[in-house]
């Protein structure tokens, strides 16, 4: 379905699983110490490791770790949060938040023509104030 769809795969999906097999061996490891290290207690004849009552917390844990890590693939792979842009920089821009608005078109395919877009913005019945090349 995805070559039909000609969907480029998911780089967070792997990052997710290690983030969910991580985490669910680190907390049934921390269940396992703190039954038979930390905190020994012998509870109903129980035996130390009694690793049944370590499940549901380890997939518990997997669950909020795959989550994070998902979340975090993705903030790094969209280079999330960018701090600083380059068109930043162009004068006026600190009005954008008051009476004006700008559209910033990234030129990263290589069919993109500027030109183009400019006629295209010129050409509109309420033509834009000003267009700007803005270099990376």
């Amino acid at each position: 379905m995805e070559e039909a769809l000609r969907l480029r795969p998911r780089p967070a999906t792997p990052v997710a699983v290690a983030g969910a097999l991580f985490g669910g061996a680190a907390m049934f490891a921390f269940c396992a110490y703190a039954s038979m290290v930390a905190y020994p207690l012998d509870i109903g004849g129980r035996p130390r490791f009694s690793w049944p009552s370590f499940v549901v917390p380890s997939v518990s844990f997997a669950m909020l770790a795959a989550a994070i890590a998902a979340l975090l693939a993705m903030l790094v792979l969209s280079r999330l949060p960018r701090l600083n842009h380059p068109a930043f920089n162009i004068e006026g821009m600190t009005r954008a938040t008051q009476d004006r608005f700008f559209v910033a078109i990234e030129a990263r395919d290589d069919r993109f023509d500027a030109a183009m877009a400019e006629a295209v913005f010129a050409g509109l019945a309420d033509a834009p104030l000003r267009v700007t090349r803005v270099p990376r």
